[in-house]
């Protein structure tokens, strides 16, 4: 609260230089570029204005003539974040097309920021938060649905892509142990020759014949990607 008992502006709204003290050394950009790399390193609950401060070279409590508090610099993170997904200024008018790289490139972000979209659902909406949301609206405006439908869907379109990164990054960060892999294995071909489960053994034993290109990363997110796009109404004429 301030002064006069109104909520404390959120960043964005908030003049980035300090008005008293010393001439800035930092800007809001670095201040965030450290904060992130702290999270990809080492992990969300490692990120504080202190560590931020040690990494900057500073004292803790000159970082608050930046930032008033941690949720600020959650802010600032998603932010850059966001940023990091470089889209054109407006769609191409193919629906399909436009979906297709908002997905690709959110992937791609996920995989390096996996706290992102954890921070997402809380974070104030910066500049770059903005120019997504309202490219990825202008996207969904000739689909018929509603303002809240399209926000809906964004948030679901989110999700289900960030889920999707979390998975890879987990096969990737943490493959298993062997011995443990092959008891699961062990029981997957006991569930595949279960005829109490006539559908979820078909479906077992679907999935342990894979072949290598059924299984590519890629090859499954653009499968993944095609059924999420086609929940979406298409791009009606005119």
């Amino acid at each position: 609260m301030d002064d006069d008992g109104a909520p404390r502006p959120v960043i964005w709204m908030r003049d980035p230089s300090p008005r008293r003290g010393p001439r800035p050394t930092h800007t809001r950009q670095e201040i965030a570029q450290v904060a992130m790399s702290i999270a990809d390193e080492q992990g969300l609950d490692a990120v504080s204005i202190r560590a931020v401060a040690k990494e900057l070279g500073a004292g803790a409590a000159s970082l608050y003539r930046y930032i008033d508090s941690k949720a600020d610099l959650y802010d600032l993170m998603v932010d850059a974040a966001t940023a990091e997904f470089s889209l054109p200024n407006a769609p191409s008018g193919d629906q399909r097309a436009d979906l297709t790289t908002i997905g690709n490139r959110a992937r791609a972000v996920y995989q390096r920021h996996p706290w992102a979209i954890t921070l997402s659902s809380n974070a104030s909406w910066g500049p770059h938060v903005q120019a997504y949301m309202e490219f990825f609206l202008a996207v969904l405006k000739p689909t018929g649905l509603n303002a809240r439908q399209q926000l809906e869907l964004i948030a679901h379109f989110n999700a289900s892509v960030a889920t999707f990164a979390a998975h890879e990054r987990q096969q990737t960060d943490q493959p298993g142990n062997p011995e443990a892999l092959q008891a699961r294995m062990m029981h997957l071909k006991q569930i595949a020759e279960n005829p109490e489960l006539p559908h979820l053994s078909t479906a077992v034993a679907t999935m342990l014949n894979s072949t290598p290109e059924d299984t590519d990363p890629d090859k499954l997110f653009r499968r993944s990607l095609d059924r999420l796009i086609d929940t979406i109404p298409a791009q009606t004429d005119g």
